[in-house]
C-alpha cells in the first residue's frame, strides 16, 4: 500500500512538473494550450492575453537575478488575483505570461480586462534587498474569439504577433490583433517592398486633429497622424504597419522625412492664411526615434531649415516609452527643451498606475488618454483616475489635453475639473493638410 501510494505521488509530481511552472507555481505553456483546445472544442469563446513585461531585464541586470525571480512571483500573484474562476493565468516563458478569458463575448471587453490587469502587473513593487520600489509595465497583446483559427496554437501566436506589434508602437500597450501581425512571411516581405516603394513614391501623408480651447472651442494645435496611400488597401494608418516598416529598415526614413513634413507645415498654412499665425503642431515618437540619440538634432536642423519658432512645436511620447529608463529619458527630454522644443506625455492613464514618477520627468503637459476619458460617467474608477490626472497636473503646473472628446458631457467634465484642452470627434477627426482652414472652431 506504501508503495502505490508512493507510485501516485511520483506520479502527481511528474504532472506538475510537466504542465506548471516550477518558479510562479502558474500553470505552464503546454497546460494553458490545453485549455485553450479544450475551451475552442467546446464553442466557448476564448480570448487570449498575452503579457511582455517592459523593463524586467532592467531589475536582473541592476538588482541581480533573485530580484528578477521575486518580481517573476509577484507579478504571477497578481495575475491570479485578477482571475476570474473560469480563466486561467499561465507563464509563457521568460518575462511573458498568458491570460485565457473563458467566454467573455466581445473584444471591448477583453481590452477593459486587460488594461485591469496591466494596471495591476505596472504597480510599484517592495522587493527584498531593493531600498527602492520597482516599477515595470507591461505590452499586451489581445486575441479575441477562435473564428478563423485552425487551432489553439495558431490563436496563441495571433496573440503574440499582436503584442510585438505593440511594442513597435512604444510599449505599454493593449493591441488586439490585425491583419498585418497574422501575415504571413511572404506578405511581410511584400509590404516591406511596399513601403520603400510608398517611401520613394512619396505616399505617405499627414492628417492633422485639431486640439481645442475646451470652453472657447477654437483649434490652439495639431496633432499630426501619419497615414500611408497604399495602392490596394487605400488609407492606413500607422499602427497597423509600423512594426513591418520597423523590421524592414523603412521607419527610420520614413520618420526623419517626417519631421521635415511637420515642421514646415505651419509656415505652409501662415503663407496660405490657412491658420493662425499662433498654432501649435504635436508630432509623435516612437521608442525607437525617441531614443535615438540624434532626434534632438534632427528636429533643431528641421526647424532651423523651415524657419519654424520652436515654440510652436512639441513632440508627444508615451509615459511607458519614458519609464522604460526614467534617468536616461531626462536627459533626452532636457536636450529637446534645449532647443526649445515642448514634451508631451502621451496616453497618461493607459496603464500605468502611478503617477509619482511625474515630478522627475521634466514634461510639459499631459495627454489623458481616450480609454479613460471614454469611461468617465460610466466607471468611478475612470472618473478618480481622470481626476488624479488633472490634479497632479494641475499641482505640477503642466498643461493638460484629453484625447477620444466625443460627447458635450465629457466636455463639460473635463471643464469642470480643470483640463482646458481636448480633441476627439466631438470636434474634428484628423484632416488633410489643406483642410486644416475649415476646422479652427467648433
Amino acid at each position: 500500500m506504501e508503495l502505490v501510494t508512493q507510485l501516485r505521488e511520483r506520479v502527481r509530481e511528474l504532472e506538475r512538473a510537466a504542465f506548471y511552472d516550477h518558479l510562479t507555481g502558474l500553470p505552464n505553456r503546454a497546460y494553458f494550450l490545453e485549455r485553450l483546445r479544450t475551451a475552442m472544442a467546446r464553442g466557448r469563446v476564448p480570448g487570449v492575453l498575452f503579457f511582455d513585461l517592459d523593463g524586467f531585464k532592467r531589475v536582473n541586470d541592476v538588482h541581480g537575478h533573485d530580484a528578477g525571480d521575486e518580481l517573476l512571483v509577484r507579478v504571477a500573484a497578481r495575475l491570479r488575483d485578477e482571475l476570474r474562476e473560469a480563466d486561467v493565468a499561465a507563464r509563457f516563458g521568460g518575462d511573458e505570461f498568458l491570460v485565457l478569458l473563458d467566454g467573455v463575448d466581445h473584444p471591448s471587453r477583453m481590452v477593459r480586462i486587460a488594461r485591469r490587469m496591466q494596471a495591476a502587473v505596472s504597480r510599484p513593487y517592495r522587493l527584498d534587498g531593493v531600498r527602492e520600489d520597482v516599477v515595470i509595465g507591461a505590452t499586451v497583446g489581445v486575441c479575441a474569439g477562435a473564428e478563423g483559427y485552425p487551432d489553439a496554437a495558431e490563436l496563441l501566436r495571433a496573440a503574440d504577433a499582436a503584442m510585438l506589434s505593440g511594442k513597435a508602437r512604444g510599449k505599454g500597450t493593449v493591441v488586439t490583433f490585425t491583419l498585418c501581425p497574422r501575415m504571413s512571411a511572404a506578405d511581410r516581405r511584400r509590404v516591406e517592398r511596399e513601403l520603400w516603394d510608398g517611401f520613394h513614391a512619396h505616399r505617405f501623408d499627414l492628417y492633422y486633429q485639431p486640439i481645442v480651447d475646451l470652453r472657447s472651442r477654437h483649434t490652439v494645435a495639431f496633432e499630426a497622424l501619419l497615414r500611408w496611400r497604399h495602392p490596394e488597401r487605400g488609407l492606413w494608418e500607422a499602427a497597423e504597419w509600423v512594426r513591418i516598416a520597423e523590421e524592414g529598415g523603412a521607419l527610420d526614413a520614413i520618420a526623419l522625412r517626417t519631421i521635415s513634413q511637420v515642421t514646415t507645415q505651419v509656415e505652409m498654412w501662415r503663407r496660405a492664411g490657412e491658420a493662425p499665425a499662433g498654432v501649435g503642431l504635436r508630432y509623435n515618437v516612437g521608442a525607437g526615434q525617441f531614443w535615438d540619440r540624434n532626434l534632438h538634432e534632427d528636429v533643431a536642423a528641421c526647424l532651423r531649415y523651415h524657419g519654424v519658432d520652436p515654440a510652436r512645436f512639441a513632440i508627444e511620447v508615451t509615459e511607458s516609452v519614458l519609464m522604460l529608463d526614467p534617468e536616461a529619458a531626462v536627459g533626452v527630454l532636457d536636450r529637446m527643451h534645449a532647443i526649445g522644443v515642448e514634451v508631451h506625455l502621451d496616453d497618461v492613464g493607459s496603464g500605468w498606475s502611478s503617477l509619482e514618477p511625474l515630478p522627475r520627468l521634466p514634461v510639459d503637459a499631459l495627454k489623458i488618454d481616450r480609454s479613460c476619458v471614454s469611461r468617465m460617467g460610466l466607471d468611478a474608477e475612470a472618473d478618480d483616475l481622470v481626476r488624479a490626472i488633472v490634479g497632479r497636473g494641475r499641482d505640477l503646473g503642466l498643461g493638460l489635453v484629453a484625447e477620444g472628446v466625443e460627447t458635450e458631457e465629457q466636455r463639460a467634465t473635463l471643464l469642470g475639473l480643470g483640463c482646458d484642452l481636448g480633441q476627439g470627434f466631438l470636434f474634428s477627426p484628423a484632416v488633410p493638410a489643406g483642410r486644416a482652414g475649415t476646422v479652427m472652431s467648433f
